[in-house]
């Protein structure tokens, strides 16, 4: 394997629904491997969410790109809503281009 690979860092982003960094969690409840994982990563703590439906959001977060200019301002499962175009690149596929493996797993929403 290529030195200047085994020299990048690895990424994993979790997005989970419904989940709040701050909500009110009983003392007794752990979640030991989150908490090792935010120990040795990086928390987003200020960010905003400029459509908040499943398909423009993903969109948004997984290109860069605006739902205006992706065409997925509602969701996907409405005949009115198309598939995110293969021609507007997923951070996926711009890290795959870097080398990396990548893979999304989970809840997916832009098809």
């Amino acid at each position: 394997m290529d030195d200047h690979r085994d020299k990048r860092p690895n990424f994993l982003i979790l997005c989970m629904d419904q989940w709040d960094a701050r909500m009110d969690v009983p003392e007794a409840v752990e979640f030991p491997a989150l908490q090792r994982l935010e120990s040795q990563g990086v928390s987003l703590d200020n960010h905003y969410c400029t459509v908040p439906i499943c398909t423009p959001s993903r969109a948004t977060m997984w290109t860069g790109v605006h739902a205006k200019y992706t065409g997925l301002w509602d969701n996907t499962n409405f005949a009115w809503i198309d598939e995110l175009s293969p021609d507007i690149p997923t951070i996926g596929q711009m890290l795959r281009e870097q080398g990396y493996y990548t893979a999304f797993k989970g809840k997916w929403h832009l098809s």
